[in-house]
C-alpha cells in the first residue's frame, strides 16, 4: 500500500523541547523547482536572500557555478564532457524526467571520473531500485518522485509513479542500510514534487527528505518569475510587475496593460497600494506550467514536439515569498520542538510518523 502525507501524521514524542527557539535548522532544507514561472535571473537574488537554494531552469541565461545548480539536459550535458570545461566544484542538475536511464547513468559515472568534485543533480525516480542504481552513480542529489506535481500529468497517462510519502521512507531506510556497507555514500533526497501544505513538507523531511523542491507552490508566491495579471473581469485586466526587491513587496503596473483602455488601476484600487491587501482580495493570478507542456518545447525550438506530460494554468496568487517563508521556519521549528529534534539532521531520526484515517485526518484538516 502506497501512502501520500494525508496518510500520516506526526506523532508527539515522549520528551520534548521547552522552544521551537531551542532549534536550529543547521541548513534550508527547500530547493525551487526547475521551473520557467518560478524562477529567473531576475528574481533569484530574492529567492537567495530567504535561504532558498538555486535551481535554474533549462535553457536560462545563468551560468555554471559553485552556489547554484544550473539545470542542463543529458545532452547538454554530454557536451560539456566532450569539451575543455573543468567541471569540479560545479553544481549541475541534469534535468530528465526518466532517472533511470542507462544513458544518464553512463554520463554521471564518466563526469565524476574526470572531475570527482562536480555535483550533481538528478532523477526523477519513483522506485527504491531506480534510486540505489542512481546513487551508484555517485550522483549527489538526487529527485524522488514522479508524476505528483501540481504541473505533471506523468503518472495519470502513463500510471507510472509510487505515493510520495512512502516512497521516501523506503529510499531513506535503503539508503541507511547501504550507508553501514559504503560510508562513502551521501547522496541527498531530494522529495520532489505534489507538496500542498506546510505538513506536506514537515513529513517529507520527518520521513528521511534531506530536501523537498518546491514549484506550485512558489509560483503562488507574488515573487515568483510568471506572468501576473490582476483580474478585474473579463473586459479589464492589469499586467503586474513585481519588483524584486529585499524587504517590503511593491509592485508597478505596466503601461497601457489594461484590457479595456478606458479603466485606471485607480478606479478600482485606489486605497489598496499594499500588495498584501490585493493578495487578501485574491484578484492576482499567476501564470504556471510544468516543463514538458508542448508550450516549453515550442519556446526551447523544438522542431518536433512531444506528446505533453505537463499541465499549463493560473493559479491565485496566495502570499508574498518572505510571508510563506517565515511561517514555514515557524512551523517546521514546532513541529520539530514536539518531536524533540534540536538540530534539523535529528529530525529524520526522532520523529515518529504514524498512519492516520481519512476521518481522523478529516477532523483537524481546516
Amino acid at each position: 500500500m502506497q501512502l501520500d502525507f494525508n496518510d500520516l501524521v506526526l506523532v508527539q514524542s515522549a520528551v520534548g523541547l521547552n522552544s521551537r527557539s531551542e532549534v536550529d535548522l543547521e541548513y534550508m532544507p527547500i530547493f525551487n523547482a526547475p521551473m520557467d514561472t518560478v524562477l529567473s535571473e531576475e528574481n533569484a537574488a530574492l529567492f537567495k536572500s530567504y535561504g532558498i537554494n538555486l535551481c535554474f531552469p533549462r535553457n536560462s541565461n545563468a551560468t555554471i557555478n559553485n552556489e547554484d545548480f544550473i539545470s542542463l539536459g543529458l545532452v547538454e550535458f554530454e557536451g560539456l564532457l566532450d569539451g575543455e570545461n573543468d567541471l569540479n566544484g560545479k553544481k549541475i542538475c541534469i534535468d530528465v524526467a526518466n532517472g533511470n536511464m542507462p544513458a544518464l547513468h553512463e554520463a554521471i559515472i564518466k563526469a565524476k571520473k574526470m572531475y570527482p568534485d562536480v555535483i550533481i543533480m538528478s532523477g526523477n525516480v519513483a522506485s527504491v531500485p531506480a534510486f540505489l542504481a542512481l546513487a551508484s552513480t555517485g550522483c549527489d542529489y538526487i529527485r524522488v518522485g514522479v508524476g505528483s506535481g501540481s504541473g505533471c500529468l506523468t503518472s495519470v497517462h502513463t500510471a507510472v509513479g509510487q505515493g510520495l510519502a512512502s516512497l521516501v521512507q523506503s529510499c531513506r531506510a535503503t539508503l541507511e542500510d547501504v550507508k553501514k556497507l559504503k560510508p562513502e555514500m551521501q547522496t541527498k533526497i531530494v522529495a520532489d514534487g505534489g507538496f500542498r501544505t506546510y505538513r506536506d513538507i514537515i513529513l517529507a523531511l520527518a520521513l528521511g527528505a534531506d530536501y523537498v523542491m518546491l514549484g506550485g507552490i512558489f509560483n503562488k508566491a507574488f515573487e515568483s518569475c510568471s506572468e501576473k495579471e490582476i483580474f478585474i473581469n473579463d473586459d479589464v485586466r492589469f499586467k503586474v510587475k513585481p519588483k524584486y526587491n529585499i524587504g517590503t513587496p511593491s509592485f508597478e503596473i505596466e503601461p497601457n496593460s489594461e484590457t479595456t483602455l478606458n479603466h485606471s488601476f485607480d478606479e478600482f484600487f485606489s486605497d489598496k497600494k499594499d500588495i498584501n491587501e490585493l493578495i487578501k482580495l485574491k484578484v492576482i493570478t499567476s501564470k504556471f506550467r510544468g516543463m514538458s507542456t508542448k508550450a516549453v518545447q515550442k519556446d526551447w525550438g523544438k522542431a518536433v514536439l512531444k506528446s505533453s506530460e505537463g499541465i499549463e494554468k493560473v493559479n491565485i496568487v496566495e502570499y508574498t515569498l518572505g510571508g510563506w517563508m517565515d511561517n514555514f521556519k515557524d512551523y517546521l521549528k514546532s513541529a520539530m520542538s514536539y518531536s524533540g529534534a534540536s538540530k534539523l539532521g535529528d529530525f529524520k531520526k526522532k520523529a515518529i510518523v504514524d498512519k492516520i484515517s481519512k476521518n481522523a485526518f478529516d477532523r483537524f484538516n481546516k
